[in-house]
């Protein structure tokens, strides 16, 4: 065998590892939309429940004890809105919208008619990567959220305590 039997040997078990990794890439990248998806979903529906709360402590506010009760519940009230307040701007419907407008997909698709496996291969990286920046803002926001939701609901529980001693 010669050395251009062997570069071409080569050259063809690389492209075969090429179209392996590009597969795997696309069942990776499929698992992580999904995963970013049911993110989005349960932040909606994080956000959801702390309006509700907001909403049940605030039509309570009045029934507390004036001073420190009622102090404690207007803060645990403003703790909710706080927490809101963070995680609204990452599940906003135009937010999300934005964000998956943004992937690089339609502009891969539109330079060429076909694009090689190294083509592939970047777009496979540049969708991951921006999922993965979309997945640790939704993450943290819910992380910073659901803290000052539950601050807010300790303080308006010490605050029924107080209130009923």
């Amino acid at each position: 065998m010669g050395p251009a039997v062997e570069f071409e040997q080569g050259l063809a078990e690389h492209e075969a590892a090429l179209i392996e990794t590009n597969r795997v890439g696309w069942h990776l990248l499929h698992f992580m939309r999904d995963s970013l998806t049911s993110l989005e979903e349960q932040a909606t529906r994080i956000a959801a429940g702390q309006i509700a709360g907001l909403v049940a402590l605030w039509t309570q506010l009045y029934t507390f004890d004036p001073g420190v009760p009622r102090s404690m519940a207007w803060a645990a009230w403003a703790f909710l809105l706080l927490a809101i307040a963070r995680l609204a701007p990452l599940v906003t419907p135009r937010r999300l919208a934005r964000f998956w407008a943004s992937l690089p997909v339609k502009s891969a698709l539109q330079n060429s008619e076909c694009i090689d496996r190294d083509a592939e291969s970047k777009v496979i990286i540049d969708l991951t990567e921006a999922a993965e920046r979309q997945m640790n803002r939704i993450r943290h926001g819910l992380t910073h959220s659901i803290a000052l939701g539950c601050f807010g609901l300790g303080l308006a529980a010490v605050a029924y305590v107080i209130d009923k001693l």
